[in-house]
């Protein structure tokens, strides 16, 4: 491919909806004799939209230090060699992404694109396309067109999500419009996605419209767990939408309050109000104080130890959860143990090793061994604590089952991991969900089970 990234290509070919696929197309013309790479990114839609992005982003970033152009070429066409020679015919596309994805890392946002720690945002341009969470959106002069391709494509390489299972963030694009209006489309899941669940514990994905900074649609679900679609297309403009379900996610229990007059043809509008205020949530008044996305509230607590619970909201406001440093925790050691065989029922041996430390874990005023398993696999994501008895690291457990693996002396947690805090003499249990949405808790275990002691919840994107 050539190592130009001409301006003149940079605007997408015209999507064609109904009958013809969505496509997107790359900086460079498909046409000629193309090389296997070249194939790949002109037939595969989000390779495509990478190298679009790619080539704006190192268009901005020679607009915004001309006297880089050099080294910034270089770098360019270098990266270009590395990123031929590095992909073999066997998993092309994949490698490509990846590859795609370390050269955006490493460029510059463009100027228009106002990007967080904790989103992925870009105001495009008229005829401009961006691919996120299996939404391809277009901006026109006169709305927004939204398109829902293969569910099956991974999800977007250039939404900027935070690391770990599961996201507080969304992606979100504006469009001016010839008017001198905006739509902001923001897409997201209704709840953080898990990396692991086989499909029961993941969410549905939503998005939000605004017009001119009014909400006009609020949290409507475009795909199901497992990411089965529910909408077809969307055309957005100021005074309203329609947007159309398919026929098979008709009877979608997400889609029983769906906004908006219902037609013949499965389609639905709605009509947007101009008289709603302006979304101060999304579009807080300069200098107004913005709270961290990722912070935590206080939602309930026991009113004694109400200090240890503020101080815990605290100490975080970014993900992964912490332990302020003036907290004492247990020193782990790790302990290598024989390892079952596969397809053994699981035990505090499944992994062929745990850690161990010395407190007392129940409250009862026994000090003794603990051991730790900590997992993040398909069918066990979670934590797992046990004293130390006879036969305790082969004694077989479901996590999924918590009452039943108490009662052979296990502490399980699915979905939930456990870090244990001391305060006062007792032991307590910080438990950081899998699933970012969910409440944080704090316990105090005992011999029967656990106390809940307070309760914080992370602060996440708003739909």
């Amino acid at each position: 491919m050539s190592s130009k990234l001409c301006p003149a290509l940079l605007a997408l070919l015209p999507l064609l909806y109904l009958a013809t696929p969505v496509q997107a197309a790359p900086s460079f013309l498909c046409t000629g004799k193309l090389s296997p790479v070249e194939t790949a990114i002109c037939t595969d839609p989000l390779l495509a939209e990478a190298d679009m992005q790619l080539a704006a982003r190192y268009r901005a970033a020679l607009e915004a230090d001309p006297a880089s152009k050099a080294a910034l070429g270089n770098a360019q066409r270098a990266w270009l060699k590395s990123r031929n020679q590095a992909c073999s015919s066997e998993g092309l596309n994949a490698c490509l992404l990846k590859q795609y994805q370390q050269r955006l890392a490493e460029l510059r946002a463009a100027p228009e694109e106002e990007s967080g720690a904790n989103d992925y945002a870009i105001r495009l341009r008229t005829g401009g396309t961006v691919y996120f969470n299996q939404v391809l959106l277009t901006c026109n002069a006169d709305s927004v067109q939204l398109a829902f391709p293969d569910p099956n494509l991974p999800m977007s390489i250039l939404a900027n999500t935070l690391q770990g299972r599961g996201t507080l963030s969304t992606a979100w694009a504006d469009c001016p419009l010839a008017s001198g209006q905006t739509i902001r489309v923001k897409t997201g899941n209704g709840s953080p996605a898990q990396a692991y669940g086989r499909c029961g514990a993941a969410p549905e994905t939503r998005l939000s419209v605004w017009v001119d900074q009014r909400k006009a649609i609020a949290g409507l679900a475009y795909a199901e767990t497992c990411n089965e679609p529910l909408l077809k297309t969307m055309t957005l403009r100021p005074d309203g939408t329609d947007y159309c379900v398919l026929p098979s996610a008709a009877d979608s229990s997400l889609l029983n309050d769906a906004p908006g007059q219902a037609g013949n043809d499965g389609c639905k509008h709605i009509r947007f109000s101009s008289d709603a205020p302006i979304d101060q949530d999304e579009y807080p008044t300069q200098g107004s104080a913005q709270p961290v996305l990722g912070s935590l509230s206080l939602i309930s607590s026991n009113a004694q130890l109400k200090p240890l619970c503020e101080r815990l909201v605290a100490a975080n406001t970014r993900y992964p959860l912490n332990v302020p440093a003036e907290v004492k925790t247990p020193v782990w050691q790790a302990l290598k143990v024989p390892k079952p065989n596969e397809g053994d029922d699981v035990t505090l041996s499944t992994r062929g090793e745990v850690e161990q430390a010395r407190f007392d874990l129940d409250n009862s005023g026994q000090v003794g061994t603990v051991y730790r398993l900590e997992q993040d696999n398909h069918y066990f994501d979670g934590s797992v604590l046990a004293r130390e008895q006879p036969g305790i690291l082969t004694t077989p457990f479901d996590p999924h089952a918590p009452d039943e693996a108490r009662a052979k002396g296990v502490l399980a947690f699915v979905y939930q991991h456990a870090l244990v805090l001391f305060e006062g003499g007792k032991t307590y249990l910080l438990l950081d969900p899998a699933n970012r949405a969910k409440d944080i808790l704090l316990v105090k275990p005992t011999a029967e089970g656990t106390e809940e002691v307070c309760v914080m919840r992370r602060l996440g994107e708003t739909f």
